[in-house]
Protein backbone atom coordinates (compact mmCIF):
# COMPACT_ATOMS: atom_id res chain seq x y z
CA UNK A 1 0.00 0.00 0.00
CA UNK A 2 1.51 3.50 -1.28
CA UNK A 3 -0.31 7.16 0.27
CA UNK A 4 0.41 9.64 -1.84
CA UNK A 5 1.37 12.89 -0.54
CA UNK A 6 1.28 16.40 -1.91
CA UNK A 7 4.53 18.37 -2.02
CA UNK A 8 5.13 22.03 -2.07
CA UNK A 9 5.87 22.23 -5.74
CA UNK A 10 2.41 20.67 -6.86
CA UNK A 11 3.67 17.16 -7.22
CA UNK A 12 2.63 14.00 -5.73
CA UNK A 13 5.26 12.00 -4.03
CA UNK A 14 4.89 7.90 -2.72
CA UNK A 15 5.13 7.29 0.78
CA UNK A 16 4.87 3.81 2.80
CA UNK A 17 3.69 2.85 5.84
CA UNK A 18 7.36 1.82 6.63
CA UNK A 19 8.71 5.52 6.23
CA UNK A 20 5.57 6.54 8.41
CA UNK A 21 6.67 4.00 10.77
CA UNK A 22 10.58 5.06 10.55
CA UNK A 23 9.57 8.56 11.03
CA UNK A 24 7.52 7.80 14.28
CA UNK A 25 10.63 5.81 15.70
CA UNK A 26 12.73 8.76 15.15
CA UNK A 27 10.45 11.25 17.39
CA UNK A 28 9.76 8.32 19.97
CA UNK A 29 14.01 7.57 20.32
CA UNK A 30 14.27 11.60 20.13
CA UNK A 31 11.90 12.36 22.91
CA UNK A 32 12.78 9.69 25.29
CA UNK A 33 17.21 10.49 24.86
CA UNK A 34 16.40 13.86 26.02
CA UNK A 35 14.19 12.66 29.15
CA UNK A 36 16.14 13.03 32.42
CA UNK A 37 18.40 15.78 31.48
CA UNK A 38 16.30 19.12 32.68
CA UNK A 39 17.80 20.82 35.59
CA UNK A 40 15.92 21.01 38.67
CA UNK A 41 15.90 25.42 39.51
CA UNK A 42 15.08 27.20 42.41
CA UNK A 43 13.23 29.90 42.24
CA UNK A 44 15.66 33.14 41.93
CA UNK A 45 18.63 30.67 42.13
CA UNK A 46 21.27 31.01 40.15
CA UNK A 47 24.41 28.57 39.13
CA UNK A 48 27.17 31.21 40.03
CA UNK A 49 30.44 29.56 40.35
CA UNK A 50 32.88 33.04 40.29
CA UNK A 51 34.62 34.30 42.94
CA UNK A 52 33.73 30.79 44.67
CA UNK A 53 36.17 28.94 47.06
CA UNK A 54 34.76 25.65 46.36
CA UNK A 55 35.49 23.15 43.21
CA UNK A 56 33.14 20.70 42.13
CA UNK A 57 35.89 17.48 43.12
CA UNK A 58 35.84 19.40 46.78
CA UNK A 59 33.47 21.92 47.47
CA UNK A 60 33.81 23.73 50.79
CA UNK A 61 30.87 24.92 52.56
CA UNK A 62 32.18 26.93 55.09
CA UNK A 63 31.32 30.59 55.32
CA UNK A 64 28.47 33.09 57.34
CA UNK A 65 25.12 33.27 55.06
CA UNK A 66 22.97 35.97 55.49
CA UNK A 67 19.91 37.29 54.01
CA UNK A 68 20.58 40.72 52.27
CA UNK A 69 17.41 42.24 52.65
CA UNK A 70 16.78 42.54 56.57
CA UNK A 71 13.69 43.51 56.19
CA UNK A 72 12.48 40.00 55.25
CA UNK A 73 14.12 38.55 58.36
CA UNK A 74 17.57 38.96 60.13
CA UNK A 75 19.15 35.26 59.96
CA UNK A 76 22.69 34.32 59.92
CA UNK A 77 24.01 30.65 59.43
CA UNK A 78 27.60 30.14 59.73
CA UNK A 79 28.63 27.27 58.92
CA UNK A 80 32.22 25.52 59.87
CA UNK A 81 33.72 22.21 58.86
CA UNK A 82 35.65 20.01 61.55
CA UNK A 83 37.17 16.54 61.25
CA UNK A 84 33.41 14.98 61.16
CA UNK A 85 31.95 17.01 58.90
CA UNK A 86 30.07 20.40 58.87
CA UNK A 87 28.27 22.29 61.93
CA UNK A 88 26.17 25.20 61.46
CA UNK A 89 24.67 27.91 63.76
CA UNK A 90 21.76 29.58 63.22
CA UNK A 91 20.98 33.23 64.82
CA UNK A 92 18.36 35.52 64.25
CA UNK A 93 15.66 37.09 65.80
CA UNK A 94 13.98 35.00 67.96
CA UNK A 95 16.05 31.75 66.79
CA UNK A 96 19.22 30.22 67.82
CA UNK A 97 20.08 26.89 66.89
CA UNK A 98 23.07 24.62 65.89
CA UNK A 99 23.96 20.99 64.86
CA UNK A 100 25.68 18.90 62.49
CA UNK A 101 24.92 19.75 58.92
CA UNK A 102 24.14 16.97 56.17
CA UNK A 103 25.35 17.34 52.85
CA UNK A 104 23.03 15.39 49.90
CA UNK A 105 24.00 15.55 46.65
CA UNK A 106 21.16 14.33 44.08
CA UNK A 107 22.53 14.54 40.64
CA UNK A 108 24.19 18.41 40.08
CA UNK A 109 21.68 19.60 42.58
CA UNK A 110 23.32 20.22 46.37
CA UNK A 111 20.59 19.96 49.92
CA UNK A 112 22.09 20.86 52.98
CA UNK A 113 19.77 20.12 56.34
CA UNK A 114 20.09 21.64 59.30
CA UNK A 115 19.52 18.26 61.57
CA UNK A 116 18.78 19.96 64.84
CA UNK A 117 16.58 22.52 63.81
CA UNK A 118 12.93 21.07 63.16
CA UNK A 119 10.01 23.20 60.82
CA UNK A 120 7.04 23.71 62.81
CA UNK A 121 3.92 21.98 61.23
CA UNK A 122 5.87 18.38 59.76
CA UNK A 123 8.65 18.36 62.77
CA UNK A 124 11.18 17.31 59.80
CA UNK A 125 14.58 19.17 59.79
CA UNK A 126 14.76 22.34 57.44
CA UNK A 127 16.56 21.54 54.59
CA UNK A 128 17.87 24.41 51.63
CA UNK A 129 19.67 24.17 48.36
CA UNK A 130 22.73 25.01 47.84
CA UNK A 131 24.04 26.72 44.68
CA UNK A 132 26.95 29.43 43.46
CA UNK A 133 27.76 29.81 47.52
CA UNK A 134 24.11 30.60 48.27
CA UNK A 135 21.46 28.49 50.25
CA UNK A 136 17.73 28.93 49.84
CA UNK A 137 15.27 27.54 52.09
CA UNK A 138 11.97 27.04 51.32
CA UNK A 139 10.04 29.13 54.21
CA UNK A 140 6.92 27.60 54.54
CA UNK A 141 4.38 25.11 52.81
CA UNK A 142 1.04 25.24 51.23
CA UNK A 143 -2.25 23.93 52.70
CA UNK A 144 -1.74 20.15 51.59
CA UNK A 145 1.93 20.49 53.01
CA UNK A 146 1.69 23.29 55.79
CA UNK A 147 4.99 23.92 57.65
CA UNK A 148 6.78 26.69 58.40
CA UNK A 149 10.87 26.76 59.44
CA UNK A 150 12.13 30.78 60.92
CA UNK A 151 8.35 32.13 61.72
CA UNK A 152 9.58 35.42 62.05
CA UNK A 153 10.35 35.77 58.41
CA UNK A 154 8.31 36.96 56.01
CA UNK A 155 9.26 34.99 52.48
CA UNK A 156 8.57 32.14 51.00
CA UNK A 157 12.51 31.73 49.81
CA UNK A 158 14.99 32.76 51.96
CA UNK A 159 18.02 33.05 49.94
CA UNK A 160 21.44 33.10 52.04
CA UNK A 161 24.47 34.21 50.47
CA UNK A 162 27.90 33.85 51.55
Amino acid sequence: MTMLIRRRDGAEAGVTPHIILVGIALCVVAAFSCRGKSEMNVPGGESNTTGSVETRSNPDYSGVYRIADEKICNLTITVRKNEHGYMYLIKGTGVKSSGKLAVEKDGEQVYLTFTGMLRSGDRSPVTGAYSGNTITIQNYGNSMNEYVCFKQCDGKYLRLRR
